[in-house]
Parts: structure tokens; C-alpha cells; sequence
């Protein structure tokens, strides 16, 4: 009987121990995995050839697609929603202003005016991956900061989806009305998908997903996996990004009752998709140049991170937000995100982006992912060290923060509940338990592993 290929198996062996390794010891030095992930992807990169490569290549794109799957399935669109006009205000203003700044900072270095576009644009998102797990981790998922934060999000990665249609069609172009024509096309083979989608995300999901949760776990996360592939492939066939295909896919299957139930499943595994990325993404780049251009890259990083953190605090400083709400917003959306390499692949891929720009735009992204969680693990401390510091030497902006900034109270979402029941189980008895409290005015939090009777209750 034959057996797998050994050069496929000692690649899948070596690609699977080097992230090991570098994951362990930069865990025991007290620095973010992700570094570890990503020097291991770099050392990977060095010594594979080859077979190695594709290997690599064919790695990286699984693990992105299967990363923005499950960032897709993580959306609430009810963020949109709860916060309405004031999110799309805040998101669309941050886009547009961060696009604007880092635009003039991108042609400094040489780069065409479209290049530097591309590039600002990919720089004005954030990373949807790394912000909402180190939320959901600090259990801040549902605080007004951390909702606010997952909401521009959703609206950074949803902006996407246009701006890879305008990436589709100017790539294929050879002139204005080719590329206004090309958009209009483009632009309708994706509404009509996207459309499509969502009538089958709000009509049809729901219906087979219940039904197939009934017959059998399994069989529902085959159809998981089935719909997913489906999706990429249509995108694919069409010529569309199979990156925006799975995050569809993903917004789809988070719309039914089933998603918490598959979330669930899909959570551990949202760590291996991202350390597989990220390790195929350190292989991408090229280790000498990086080292040759690694202070003008590090130094690029530093401003363009200052810069975003400036601009998104004077936003939410703006619109009112409390100055320690603001900071810890800023912070935590400071990094460029996981969809920038997709922005930059599809332009690079469609000849609009040269190499040089691009190898310099996901170096430079790889180091604010990993920069980003060492600043938000201290921005408690990093908040209260540059309030003392202006106050001790900047007195004049202390007086206007203290009096105008913060004039209200932070708001802090708690839950205002003291001497109360902790119900564990919602089903026929505890929900008697339940009535009977409410009856006596004795607060309570109920909680359930059924997905259904926690959403039928909220």
C-alpha cells in the first residue's frame, strides 16, 4: 500500500516543529508568540527550497482563508447596529483621515501616488484577529470600549470589499473606461454574490442549519466545510478573492443559531489558522533585505504606529469619549491588520504594486502585530505614566483634559449586581428557580450551555 509522500511529510514535520520551537522560546523570554511564529516562518523560509515553497505558499493560503473564516464567523453585525451613526462616523472618518496621512508618509519613500494609496489603505486597518481574541481573553468583549472597538472592526473589514473590487478592476485594465467598466462589472458579480448570500444567509442558512444540528454534529460541520469551500470556490471561479469568499461564508453561517455551537468548535483551531499564517507570512520574507532595510522598515513602523494611535484618539477625543477610553481604543486598534496582506497580495498579484513595496508593506505589517500586544498588556500602566507626565510638565493640558476631556466619569459597563443567585442550567427547573427570583426581586444571572435557550432569554 503506498503511503504519503516523504517529502510531504518531513515539510508538514519541519513546518509543524519550527513554529514549536519558536513559540516556546519566546514564551519563556516573555515576548508575544506571534514573534516566535514569525522569526520561525523567517528561518523556514531560508532553509526550504523547492517543494518547500509551494509547500509554504500552499500552507499560507489555507491558513489565511480558514483565519478570515472564522473572523467572519466571529462578525455581529448587532455592533453596527447598536452604536449606528456614531460607529460609521468614527470608522469611516479613521479610514479616511489614516488613508490621507499615511499616504503623503508612504510617498516618501519613493513609491508611486497609486502605491501609495494601496498602501495607506491596507495601513488604516487593523487587525480583527489579534484585537478581538486579546478582548474576548480579558473578557472585555461586552465593556463599551470593547464593543466599540470589535463594531469599527466588522466596518474596517466590510470596507474591504469594495476596495478589492477597485483592486480587480484596475489590475486588468489597460485604460480609464476599460478600468470604469471593469469596476461596474466587478462590482455587479460581487453584489449579486453578496446578495445571493445573504438572502441565503437570512432565508436558507438558518433553516438547513437547523436541521442538519439536529440529525448530527458531525454532519453539521461538514456542511460548515462544505459551505465555506463553495463559497471560495464561486469567488474563485469568478475571479473574485477567495480571502473575501470565506469571510462571506463565515458572516453567513454567524447569522444562524447554529454558529455558537460551530464557533465553539472553531475557536481552538482559530490559533493553529493563525499560527499557520503567520508562519507562512515570516517565509514570504526575504531575510536579506529585511536586515538591510530593517532600521528604515523599524523606524517607518514606530511613526506610522505613533501616527495611527494619534489619529484615533483625537477621533474618539472628538466624538466625546473619555480620555482613558480613547487611549485604550487608540491602542488597541494602533497595529495594521491581517486583511492588509490580502489588500496587498490582490495588488501586487494584479501588477500594481511593485515587489520591493510590497515586501516592505508586510514586513512592516508583521512588526506592528507584533509590537501591538506588548503595548496593549501595559496600557493601563503606559495610560497613567503619560497622564503624570503631562500633568508634572504640560500642566495647561491637564487642566483641559481634567475639565473638558473628562468632565463625565469613564463609563464602565458592569453589571450593578451585589448578594445574587448564579443559576447554572436554564432548562425546565431552572427557569422555575429563575421566575420564582424574579418574583421575590432577588437578582440573578442564569447560564446554559444551550446556544438556544441563552438566545431565547437574552
Amino acid at each position: 500500500m503506498s503511503g504519503l509522500p516523504l517529502d510531504f511529510l518531513f515539510n508538514a514535520v519541519i513546518f509543524i516543529l519550527f513554529p514549536l520551537l519558536g513559540g516556546a522560546i519566546v514564551t519563556k523570554l516573555k515576548l508575544p508568540r506571534m514573534l516566535g511564529y514569525i522569526l520561525s516562518g523567517m528561518a523556514l523560509g531560508i532553509l526550504t527550497t523547492g517543494e518547500g515553497d509551494t509547500f509554504l505558499a500552499g500552507a499560507g493560503q489555507i491558513g489565511l482563508i480558514l483565519l478570515l473564516f472564522t473572523i467572519g464567523l466571529e462578525t455581529n453585525f448587532n455592533k453596527l447596529r447598536r452604536f449606528g451613526k456614531l460607529l460609521v462616523s468614527v470608522g469611516l472618518l479613521q479610514m479616511f483621515v489614516t488613508t490621507l496621512v499615511f499616504s503623503s508618509l508612504v510617498l516618501l519613500l519613493g513609491t508611486t501616488i497609486l502605491e501609495a494609496f494601496i498602501v495607506a489603505f491596507a495601513f488604516s486597518l487593523s487587525s480583527t484577529a489579534l484585537v478581538s481574541k486579546i478582548i474576548q481573553e480579558k473578557g472585555e468583549e461586552d465593556s463599551l470600549m470593547g464593543n466599540m472597538t470589535l463594531g469599527l472592526l466588522v466596518l474596517q473589514d466590510l470596507m474591504v470589499i469594495p476596495f478589492m473590487i477597485f483592486l480587480t478592476s484596475i489590475g486588468t485594465a489597460t485604460s480609464g473606461l476599460d478600468i470604469i467598466k471593469d469596476i461596474f462589472i466587478t462590482t455587479g458579480k460581487t453584489a449579486l454574490i453578496l446578495l445571493a448570500m445573504y438572502l441565503v444567509g437570512q432565508k436558507f442558512a438558518p433553516y438547513v442549519f437547523s436541521k442538519t444540528a439536529h440529525l448530527s454534529r458531525e454532519l453539521l460541520n461538514l456542511l460548515t466545510i462544505l459551505t465555506v469551500v463553495s463559497a471560495v470556490f464561486l469567488f474563485s471561479y469568478l475571479g473574485l478573492s477567495p480571502a473575501i469568499a470565506a469571510f462571506a461564508a463565515g458572516a453567513i453561517i454567524g447569522g444562524t443559531m447554529e454558529h455558537y455551537q460551530i464557533f465553539s468548535q472553531m475557536r481552538p483551531l482559530r490559533d493553529l489558522f493563525t499560527i499557520l499564517f503567520f508562519v507562512a507570512m515570516g517565509a514570504t520574507i526575504d531575510v536579506s533585505q529585511f536586515f538591510a532595510h530593517l532600521p528604515v522598515t523599524f523606524l517607518f513602523v514606530i511613526v506610522a504606529m505613533v501616527l495611527k494611535f494619534i489619529i484615533v484618539d483625537a477621533i474618539f477625543t472628538y466624538f466625546k469619549f473619555h480620555s482613558k477610553t480613547a487611549f485604550s481604543g487608540a491602542l488597541l486598534l494602533s497595529q495594521v491588520g491581517e486583511f492588509a496582506f490580502v489588500v496587498m497580495r490582490q495588488a501586487q498579484t494584479s501588477g500594481i504594486l511593485s515587489n520591493d513595496i510590497y515586501y516592505f508593506g508586510i514586513t512592516a505589517t508583521l512588526i506592528t502585530i507584533t509590537i501591538s500586544p506588548i503595548l496593549i498588556e501595559r496600557k493601563d500602566r503606559i495610560y497613567a505614566k503619560l497622564r503624570k507626565f503631562i500633568k508634572m510638565r504640560l500642566p495647561a493640558v491637564d487642566h483641559y483634559i481634567a475639565h473638558q476631556v473628562d468632565s463625565e466619569p469613564a463609563h464602565i459597563d458592569v453589571l450593578k449586581l451585589k448578594n445574587h443567585v448564579v443559576i447554572c442550567g436554564y432548562g425546565r427547573v431552572g427557569s422555575y428557580i429563575g421566575r420564582a427570583l424574579t418574583m421575590a426581586n432577588v437578582p440573578f444571572i442564569a447560564i446554559d450551555f444551550n446556544s438556544r435557550v441563552v438566545e431565547e432569554h437574552k
